[in-house]
């Protein structure tokens, strides 16, 4: 509302896309404008069925590492532009989008908008050029929306405020890694050839082959995560955030993200810190996959985060998600049964401060 921007006005809200799901979960769905380019940025889940295989996943190779299709990919638009770029009209799905009962349609379909309602970056990875379409891709054209791709369920999205203004994601495992990514433009990050810096194998999904492809489908690198994690720390990975806020000076250019509990049942969630490599928040950061040297795509030391007031390292809360405020402090979303209940209003926010 120009009048308050504290009020948001519906009658203004115009639809970017529709997109089908195939199943109900692995949604990604985080957004953020990029600071210093004031794009949207939108994460994407791989469409939902395990181990990126089954009905509406491109059979062979998944939808994350098929770049004919939106999903399992990080998305960059420009909305403030109508500019759709120079790349030929996409030849992708056909059909209606199941807008009205989107509950796993056997051949997902999606719709977009650019050089209508929104434009398309010019350096996007394919904005201008398209790679060379393989036979196991499901369509003929990339879509020019797409920045980074072969992610699972990139549920946590974030950038550095302060620094370099890296993007931060948070990535939900299949069966035994979760993970946070550090994502470049381009990049291909693994999944379903890797899971987390394991191999994977689609149809043994409990057993990491001992060895695997390195590379992509074009013959890309596959770039790893700063962080990747068990279950014996929880079952899915929250957040996570650089931290660059007044009031813990020991946390400052640290990566603070958490898991969401130990079971279903009883909220018993942790938070971490990962410590960057030395040099790192000095150093200029890559900008592009092809930029991107093993150096530069190495393991951060992780540690838990104790938390004052409490005997062990669980918060005896679920770990919902993490967010800074104007003057750069954290905050930790909590609640106490694991997934929306209006009925329960156990849902709480934690600043971040020293201990007391």
């Amino acid at each position: 509302d120009p009048d308050n921007p504290n009020r948001v006005d519906m009658s203004s809200e115009k639809i970017l896309m529709y997109i089908d799901k195939p199943y109900e979960n692995h949604n990604g769905g985080q957004f953020a404008f990029g600071p210093t380019d004031g794009y949207l940025y939108i994460s994407l889940g791989d469409g939902g069925k395990a181990n990126d295989v089954g009905n509406g996943h491109t059979p062979g190779i998944g939808n994350s590492q098929d770049l004919t299709k939106i999903y399992g990919k990080i998305l960059r638009i420009d909305v403030d532009s109508t500019t759709a770029g120079s790349v030929p009209a996409q030849e992708g799905p056909t059909g209606d989008v199941n807008v009205n009962h989107p509950e796993n349609p056997p051949e997902p379909t999606w719709i977009t908008s650019s050089g209508s309602l929104y434009g398309i970056p010019p350096d996007n990875p394919f904005a201008k050029t398209q790679p060379k379409i393989l036979d196991s891709y499901a369509y003929k054209t990339v879509p020019p929306e797409i920045y980074a791709y072969g992610l699972r369920n990139p549920a946590y999205m974030a950038f550095d405020s302060g620094g370099s203004n890296a993007l931060f994601v948070g990535e939900a495992g299949q069966n035994l890694f979760e993970s946070v990514t550090v994502i470049v433009k381009g990049g291909n990050y693994g999944w379903n050839i890797h899971e987390g810096t394991h191999c994977f194998d689609p149809d043994k999904p409990l057993q990491p082959p001992k060895s695997c492809n390195v590379t992509g489908l074009l013959g890309e690198p596959l770039i790893g995560p700063i962080f990747e994690g068990g279950h014996d720390l929880g079952l899915v990975v929250v957040g996570g955030y650089l931290y660059r806020g007044p009031s813990v000076p020991e946390l400052q250019g640290r990566c603070i993200f958490g898991y969401w509990g130990d079971s279903r049942i009883k909220g018993n969630g942790i938070l971490l810190v990962a410590t960057p490599p030395e040099g790192w928040a000095e150093s200029e950061r890559p900008k592009t996959a092809a930029d991107l040297t093993p150096e530069g795509n190495t393991m951060w030391r992780a540690q838990k985060l104790k938390v004052s007031g409490r005997d062990d390292e669980f918060l005896g809360m679920f770990v919902r998600g993490f967010g800074e405020d104007t003057n750069r402090d954290m905050y930790v979303v909590t609640n106490d049964t694991g997934g929306p209940d209006a009925s329960a209003s156990t849902g709480k926010a934690w600043r971040i401060v020293p201990p007391q």
